[in-house]
């Protein structure tokens, strides 16, 4: 009977040192998923950020390919259209002198920004290049640089269908 009176006798602790125990468990471990969860979101943030300066890259070096892809597209085509020797000359100078060096400037950014070749991006680069160099040739070719010049009325006359009246 005695050992029951013992045991039933265990030393009494007020709720109040519970309390406190508990929260001194409770309180750290929380601590501590505070300050994983903070350095796994600064650490997401970087990538994430990262991620977006990348692209960021990417569409400024496409966007100003492609601005001076069009130019080059508005000048040969102004180049085909003309008859004035002039003005020949001078719309091929600017496009030989000036888009031909910026063009080429901005496929190295591109290539540089897709990486390695192998990559699906680097594919795009190099298709790019290949692209490119295609129409450097064809505006080296002898068919562009000496076509015949017609005048503007007899290309409209081309142009129109015969009258039937």
């Amino acid at each position: 009977m005695e050992t029951t009176q013992q045991l039933s006798r265990s030393p009494r602790v007020p709720i109040a040192w519970k309390f406190f125990m508990l929260l001194a468990l409770i309180v750290p471990s929380l601590l501590a998923v505070y300050w994983l969860g903070g350095r796994g979101m600064v650490e997401m943030k970087a990538r994430l950020d990262d991620v977006y300066e990348d692209n960021l890259t990417s569409a400024r070096a496409i966007g100003s390919l492609s601005v001076a892809l069009q130019q080059a597209e508005e000048l040969s085509l102004r180049l085909i259209g003309d008859v004035d020797q002039d003005s020949i000359v001078r719309l091929r100078s600017e496009l030989r002198e000036d888009l031909f060096p910026e063009i080429a400037r901005h496929l190295d950014e591109v290539r540089l920004v897709s990486g390695p070749s192998s990559s699906e991006d680097g594919l795009v680069a190099r298709s790019l290049d290949t692209a490119w160099r295609e129409f450097v040739a064809f505006a080296d070719s002898r068919g562009f640089l000496s076509r015949p010049r017609v005048d503007r009325a007899t290309r409209i006359r081309r142009l129109r269908p015969p009258c039937s009246g």
